[in-house]
């Protein structure tokens, strides 16, 4: 994997330009040739992030590939570059919180989660995977956390609301509760 990543890293300091739908295949192929190594493939991913054709397509490529990642903290870092982008679609925003639900670690996923909560509100496309998501943590400290990230603006429909009160209710601890 190093040889690959560097391979990447120096083709892409060769002040190549590539449009979005190649940039697209490039990630793609990158993520295969570097799936043995989430530090060199994030790292190469985040060399990829500052091409000037990065597009919708290519943050859902990213928030794909973060998928195939099995450490939690490369995970949650190439989820946030994808987070930070700017305005997502809830195609990607709904690609993203699916792959942050394979982050075992409640203080990455919480991270993720607050963070798409303080970005997008939840609406009728992305509400079964924040649901989701949510399912993973376990921490009442953290579920907390992401239930008052959520609750930024109050303009919530009927579902929603009706997801965060039987959320509040599988908090066990009273002070995380109240």
């Amino acid at each position: 994997p190093y040889a690959k990543s560097i391979y990447y890293k120096t083709f892409l300091g060769m002040g190549v330009s590539l449009d979005a739908n190649t940039l697209n295949s490039v990630v793609k192929q990158a993520t295969t040739d570097l799936s043995s190594s989430d530090y060199y493939l994030a790292e190469v991913l985040s060399e990829f992030s500052a091409q000037p054709s990065v597009n919708e397509s290519t943050w859902r490529t990213f928030a794909e590939a973060a998928g195939t990642m099995k450490s939690d903290y490369y995970r949650a870092e190439v989820l946030k570059k994808v987070l930070n982008s700017g305005r997502l679609s809830s195609g990607t925003t709904g690609i993203l919180l699916a792959s942050a639900s394979g982050i075992k670690s409640d203080y990455y996923l919480a991270d993720i989660l607050q963070g798409v909560a303080s970005k997008y509100a939840i609406n009728a496309d992305t509400r079964q995977y924040y649901v989701d998501a949510l399912r993973h943590v376990d921490s009442d400290y953290y579920r907390g956390q992401i239930l008052n990230a959520l609750n930024r603006d109050g303009a919530w429909d009927a579902r929603t609301s009706s997801f965060v009160l039987t959320s509040v209710d599988d908090i066990k601890s009273d002070y995380y509760r109240s």
